[in-house]
């Protein structure tokens, strides 16, 4: 019998929360240390083991964690940079891996964030289209390493400048046959190479980098992938990525805002179109629900104390996708919902553990477990 991808998640997660409810004990010990003197505010660490089972993978194990720390010669003003790493096996041979870093210099004169990773894994496919089918649900195995890298400049107060570039090599291992991903119209369905270079600009005064209150984020990027950068297809990106946070009364009550747009213009492979769902975008739909060359996205999130050195959080977003701009219609917008559950890992700078749990139109339930807010 087929199991929708939403099922298996559903087992994944829950796997993971409770295991990882049990070990609460040992995070707010790393988190209590974490406070003590001077030099231990400067980094805390955390580590939360995994274990989880899907049909696909059978079981799996692994770990992940983060560190927290500000840079020897940094003042303890300045922003903390952050390094996740986690990986897991499974035992049918699937491995997920990554490190991912946010790092910010002394006086915050330079910011370098990205990813480097390996994953051998299965996803969903639905099609391409803003209307695909639930039931047209197919699966797809994948290999790929991956490289992303961020290097930008201070050039004002709030301001920031510089180069991004994108590496991703993917080897498709496995398809359905006869499939809706085998059709020769889908770019990049045999294998494809991601090569992106190009330049990002952001602006950043928000009042704390991992749980802000108050403040502007934002974020613009123009890329350009084709034979001088490496890749194996011609296409352009446009992301615009917008956040506004507000103090409702106190710092404790927070609202945010966030638009997002991304903009595809050429022969774009189907893993690289542009989507809706995951752990950022729209929670409550699976990674790549809905995918095409254009989207645009709105979603705002409410977060509240509840006790101790837990929050809470209700959220909601709505989004579409299209092949062109002339195709947006505001009668065919996707819309998703969800609340959520906030652990304090690092009091001085607001780090959490974040438990959401997703709805979407569709009836479907996601739920998820990660470091950090969405926006």
């Amino acid at each position: 019998m087929k199991l929708s991808k939403i099922s298996i998640y559903a087992v994944m997660i829950s796997y993971r929360i409770l295991f990882f409810l049990a070990c609460i004990g040992l995070v707010t010990q790393l988190h209590g240390q974490s406070e003590n003197g001077d030099e231990t505010k400067r980094k805390s660490n955390v580590v939360l083991p995994l274990i989880f089972f899907t049909p696909e993978t059978d079981w799996g194990f692994g770990a992940a964690g983060i560190s927290t720390f500000r840079f020897k010669d940094s003042n303890i003003n300045d922003r903390p940079s952050q390094i996740q790493l986690g990986g897991a096996y499974t035992l049918n041979k699937q491995v997920l891996s990554y490190l991912s870093f946010q790092l910010f210099t002394p006086n915050q004169s330079y910011s370098i964030f990205g990813e480097l990773g390996y994953y051998r894994f299965t996803y969903p496919y639905f099609g391409i289209g803003n209307d695909t089918n639930a039931e047209d649900e197919e699966f797809f195995s994948v290999n790929f390493p991956r490289v992303r890298m961020n290097a930008l400049k201070r050039v004002g107060r709030n301001w920031y400048a510089g180069l991004r570039y994108w590496w991703d090599d993917y080897q498709l291992s496995e398809t359905e046959a006869g499939g809706l991903l085998e059709r020769p119209e889908v770019e990049g369905n045999e294998s494809s190479v991601i090569s992106t270079l190009g330049a990002v600009a952001v602006f950043d005064n928000r009042d704390h980098l991992f749980y802000p209150s108050t403040g502007w984020y934002f974020e613009a990027s123009l890329n350009f992938s084709g034979s001088g950068t490496g890749a194996s297809h011609h296409y352009q990106r446009l992301t615009i990525d917008a956040a506004k946070y507000f103090s409702l009364g106190n710092s404790n009550h927070i609202l945010a805002l966030n638009g997002f747009a991304d903009l595809t213009f050429g022969d774009v492979p189907f893993q690289q179109l542009a989507f809706i769902g995951g752990t950022k975008k729209m929670r409550g739909f699976i990674e790549g629900r809905f995918r095409d060359k254009k989207l645009l996205m709105f979603q705002g999130e409410y977060r509240f104390p509840l006790f101790w050195i837990f929050k809470g959080a209700a959220f909601a977003g709505t989004g579409q996708v299209a092949p062109e701009f002339e195709d947006f219609n505001i009668n065919e917008l996707h819309a998703s919902y969800g609340l959520g559950l906030r652990i304090q890992i690092n009091k001085e700078d607001k780090v959490h553990v974040r438990i959401d749990f997703g709805f979407n139109e569709e009836g479907a339930f996601l739920p998820y477990l990660t470091f950090n807010e969405a926006f």
